[in-house]
């Protein structure tokens, strides 16, 4: 919730979209640029209660797996079919004050 109340403050750009189906599930956040020539993004969270193993490296791998999430079950796949040529897509992966974030444009 605190990330979506950050990402209001785009609202005049973007519609922010959470827990929404597409593709094969449901992705945490999406921004969908009210201009269809800007970029769009996919984000999924994975909070790891525990410290992983390898410390900030076993944090980046969850950031990773977050990412592969986004492309197995293809949650940018309703953005594409919308029309938006660039989307951006985010696995952001955070363990108390740690966070690793792993990306890729589609």
């Amino acid at each position: 919730m605190f990330i979506l109340g950050m990402l209001c403050a785009v609202s005049d750009k973007y519609t922010v979209y959470s827990n929404q189906e597409s593709g094969k599930g449901r992705f945490d956040c999406a921004l969908k640029p009210l201009d269809r020539s800007d970029a769009a993004a996919v984000i999924e969270f994975k909070h790891v209660r525990k410290e992983p193993p390898g410390g900030l490296a076993g944090l980046a791998e969850e950031a990773q797996s977050g990412l592969a999430q986004i492309n197995e079950k293809a949650y940018a796949h309703d953005l594409r079919r919308e029309g938006y040529a660039r989307i951006y897509k985010y696995g952001i992966a955070f363990h108390g004050k740690q966070c690793a974030v792993a990306m890729e444009t589609a």
